[in-house]
């Protein structure tokens, strides 16, 4: 009996532009490694929402279902904060790298 498909729980492309980031925030952005990994989590989150589509995928209206849904899932006012922050930083980034500058 063959195996029902599983949904990807990754991307490559994303694993790429995320390690890039972490380095980029890790030496340019001197940030302690705590504050690095607490980054990848809500990245990591972003991605769950997405279905771990590219993050090339991105647009206002997956920007404001997001939103949506994280005040949906009675999440705190301070993890919608920061969770938001993290993903406007990381997005802000990628849109200033090779291949995501006309795509986001």
């Amino acid at each position: 009996m063959a195996k029902p498909e599983e949904k990807p729980r990754f991307s490559s492309l994303n694993e790429r532009a995320k390690y890039k980031y972490r380095k980029h925030i890790q030496h340019v952005g001197r940030k302690d490694k705590k504050t690095v990994i607490e980054a990848l989590k809500h990245l990591r989150y972003f991605e769950a929402f997405i279905q771990f589509a590219g993050f090339e995928t991105f647009n206002k209206d997956i920007a404001s279902r997001y939103v949506q849904d994280l005040f949906h899932r009675t999440k705190s006012v301070s993890f919608v904060t920061t969770n938001l922050k993290a993903v406007r930083d990381f997005l802000n980034w990628l849109e200033r790298q090779r291949g995501y500058r006309t795509k986001i």
